[in-house]
């Protein structure tokens, strides 16, 4: 029998295990505690909190979940290319989009946009960075380098702060370190 495990993530007091057919949330004693089927082809999930982001990278599908249920669920406007969750169970699908290289689109834990902010680069990655702003990483070239941008988009304005370029670079990681760094 072949393991269909995609990821595995640490939550709460236990762990979420990840398939192409649905999630497990389970107690730190290997009991699982809810399963839900969810059939992506290519899923992917973000852990904050008691919140839990699963969506389908390449796909237009997402819920958000937390330990027993999932609280909403719906469709991005272009295929998904990423998605990041906070604490307060906020959170951002980053999506293709046909007028614009890509989308960065912010919810509530109902599922309610809240605001969305269009790039003119190429959208690979977003994370929640402090109170009401997320930091948008994307990829811009001219002819001969590839460029890092970082836009600091605050989602209650719905509007980028700031935006600084890393010249000739390319992000092979990204995280998040203690204090907002």
């Amino acid at each position: 029998e072949e393991d269909d495990t995609v990821d595995i993530q640490l939550f709460q007091d236990g762990y979420v295990v990840l398939t192409r057919n649905g999630i497990s949330i389970c107690g730190a004693d290997g009991n699982v505690y809810s399963t839900h089927v969810l059939q992506y082809k290519q899923p992917c999930i973000k852990v904050c909190g008691k919140y839990i982001l699963c969506f389908d990278r390449g796909s237009t599908k997402w819920h958000l979940l937390n330990s027993f249920r999932v609280l909403c669920s719906g469709t991005s406007a272009g295929d998904i290319i990423n998605g990041a969750v906070t604490e307060d169970g906020y959170f951002a699908i980053c999506s293709e989009r046909t007028d614009y290289k890509g989308s960065v689109t912010v919810y509530n834990t109902e599922g309610t946009e809240l605001s969305r902010w269009n790039s003119v680069t190429y959208l690979i990655d977003a994370f929640f960075t402090e109170k009401s702003c997320l930091t948008v990483v994307s990829l811009s070239s001219d002819r001969e380098k590839t460029h890092t941008v970082f836009t600091q988009f605050n989602y209650k304005k719905a509007e980028a702060e700031s935006s600084v370029t890393a010249t000739d670079t390319f992000p092979l990681a990204l995280s998040l370190k203690d204090g907002g760094s």
